[in-house]
């Protein structure tokens, strides 16, 4: 699992670069976030029952997030929805996995990997909120920008509602995953 910690920060690392090289330097901050989290998701593995399967999900979907250092939330409107979705299939799909020994009734299980990770979710809007109100526009998790739904009088609540949404859904589709999972690899 260390060389994978090891794998995540030095991707991370690049990216910084690609967002300086690209000039789209508001994922230097995104990056540096994440090469924390990854850090910080490696230092309590043990505590968090992580699967090497989740931290490479966890940082996949950081990874996908990035790669928006290349214009895809402005060139793809599913980008966004996209990124969301996958980002909570992995918060989702670990936070089962945390919660398993801890549930003996499957649907209380459930109840609580859902509520875990569609707070994950807030959080993560809450995040993209207050750098907003900080920095203001821009690209990249902190501010609001390309992916963030444009055009009228509401739309950072319509954006923000948008995401929970896809959010839910992502964690939604974890579980169903994690549910399966053993069934999944039968097959």
């Amino acid at each position: 699992m260390k060389r994978l910690m090891q794998f995540w920060i030095i991707v991370f690392i690049l990216f910084i670069f690609l967002a300086i090289f690209t000039g789209v330097k508001d994922y230097i901050n995104d990056s540096i976030l994440f090469i924390i989290l990854v850090i910080f998701v490696y230092k309590f593995k043990k505590i968090l029952n992580l699967s090497k399967l989740s931290f490479i999900l966890i940082g996949l979907s950081m990874m996908l997030h990035n790669l928006g250092v290349f214009g895809f939330y402005g060139k793809f409107e599913w980008y966004d929805i996209l990124t969301h979705i996958f980002g909570l299939s992995a918060v989702g799909f670990s936070v089962f996995f945390f919660l398993k020994d801890k549930f003996k009734n499957k649907l209380l299980l459930i109840l609580a990997a859902l509520m875990v990770s569609s707070g994950i979710g807030v959080i993560i809007e809450n995040i993209e909120y207050g750098g907003y109100l900080i920095l203001g526009e821009g690209e990249g998790a902190f501010l609001y920008g390309e992916g963030d739904f444009q055009g009228e009088k509401h739309a950072a609540w319509i954006d923000s509602m948008q995401d929970l949404i896809n959010n839910w859904i992502g964690a939604l589709l974890g579980i169903f995953i994690a549910i399966n999972f053993k069934k999944l690899l039968r097959s």
